[in-house]
């Protein structure tokens, strides 16, 4: 990899203080959920070209859109807080460019807020926490779960699987849960603990697709929120969490749907 796509991949030119630097909060719905990192970087790219927005390049032989996103969402999970810095070639008003890339965006890719940051500040250093509603199906139900969650809470060591492309390797992740809550599934009616930004389309797409599939359930389904870690050094991915929660219990743990609520960036 040249050094221009090196830097390209981590910060974004200031462009000789002509242009400007937005970070864009955007949603990624139901049914975009199993896009690629990689193809939804080009879907924004297509979308940015559609738009006429002033996007800046990156310098070199080959040069690339100025769009550079948070860590990869694993495929299968949706999103109302994934992050991207979108470098523009000259100054630009936040609200307007949101709405020229969201009319180019299909309805569950969305962008949602931006705020200017500062050009070379690395996005996937500023992303440290975050928070994950999940949908949880265990034997004994929610009363149980929470029992274990109490359990795990106040124990030292929590271990889980964690799996690479080659590798399969024990990690204690206890250190990475911040916080733990469980509630009894009902529906729309737990949408707003499940949810944050509850009138948007895409959120409610997204909460069709959580009742749906409880309704092929039989018994009873939880709502389980995770504050983690996050970020390039200490990421606790779902699965990794569902696999220690599992081997705490002594049981599998089924989980139906994963929604990432919440997303925080110095």
């Amino acid at each position: 990899m040249s050094t221009d796509i090196k830097q390209n991949v981590n910060t974004i030119q200031d462009n000789g203080g002509q242009g400007c630097v937005i970070r864009y909060r955007f949603f990624k719905g139901e049914t975009v959920r199993y896009i690629s990192h990689l193809d939804m970087l080009h879907t924004f790219e297509r979308a940015v070209r559609r738009a006429h927005i002033p996007i800046s390049y990156s310098r070199g032989y080959n040069p690339h859109p100025s769009l550079i996103f948070g860590m990869a969402l694993s495929l299968g999970i949706s999103s109302e807080c994934e992050a991207m810095d979108m470098g523009l070639a000259e100054k630009a008003d936040i609200n307007q460019i949101m709405e020229k890339a969201n009319d180019a965006l299909p309805m569950d890719l969305q962008l949602l807020e931006g705020s200017f940051t500062p050009p070379k500040n690395s996005i996937m250093a500023a992303v440290y926490a975050g928070t994950y509603s999940m949908l949880v199906s265990v034997p004994g139900g929610t009363a149980r779960l929470q029992e274990t969650l109490d359990a795990m809470a106040n124990s030292q060591q929590v271990m889980a699987n964690k799996r690479s492309k080659d590798t399969v390797k024990q990690v204690d992740i206890r250190p990475m849960i911040k916080g733990l809550q469980v509630w009894e599934y009902c529906g729309h009616e737990s949408d707003s603990i499940i949810f944050k930004a509850t009138d948007h389309p895409a959120t409610k797409a997204v909460a069709d697709a959580w009742a749906l599939a409880a309704e092929s359930e039989h018994g009873d389904l939880s709502v389980l929120r995770l504050d983690c870690t996050m970020g390039a050094s200490d990421n606790l991915r779902p699965d990794m969490f569902i696999d220690g929660l599992s081997n705490f219990m002594g049981c599998d743990v089924r989980c139906l749907k994963i929604h990432k609520r919440e997303m925080l960036i110095n």
